[in-house]
């Protein structure tokens, strides 16, 4: 029994011949990112907020309370490179939400970089004690977290329950 039609063409849109063709036929009508239709960009960036509530939720129930949808960015839409007929949204932390101040600063000034990487792929270390200004009192540091894929989370209740899809990359991944 063949496949669907549906599916025929899908598999062949995403092929190397069918992307060159996709590619040739896009290039030779000059089209591109700027004729997308307003709407569609709306729809896109409506989705795009309403996975940006989710991964917000994600966050606070993990204990980064501190993150929240104002911290949470979208970006401009952008074609795909490698499929033209495919677009897509970035959403992002500024760094400087994602830094923790250290314990000990005079041994670890920078603190910890990107906080929502640490909770991701957890950690073991080493206690160290300090001030928590946050909690106006000192402290001594966890010394083991597991792995919480939050990000791979919120991207699956997203995708369990929207039409777009969405996508972590890699080095966001909790394995």
């Amino acid at each position: 029994m063949s496949k669907p039609l549906k599916q025929q063409i899908g598999e062949w849109a995403h092929s190397p011949a069918g992307q060159a063709e996709i590619k040739r036929q896009l290039s030779a009508q000059n089209i591109s990112l700027d004729q997308v239709d307003a709407g569609d960009v709306a729809a896109i960036k409506s989705e795009a907020n309403q996975l940006r509530n989710i991964l917000a939720a994600r966050l606070h129930e993990a204990g980064l309370t501190s993150i929240g949808i104002e911290q949470i960015h979208i970006g401009e839409l952008h074609q795909d490179n490698k499929d033209p007929l495919s677009f897509y949204v970035d959403l992002s932390i500024d760094s400087d939400d994602l830094r923790r101040p250290s314990l000990q600063p005079n041994r670890y000034p920078g603190g910890a970089y990107n906080i929502v990487t640490l909770f991701i792929r957890g950690w073991d270390s080493s206690p160290i004690y300090g001030y928590w200004a946050s909690a106006d009192k000192n402290v001594r540091s966890r010394t083991h977290k597991d792995p919480e894929p939050i990000i791979e989370d919120a991207v699956n209740e997203f995708n369990a329950t929207h039409k777009l899809e969405a996508t972590v990359m890699d080095k966001y991944r909790s394995q």
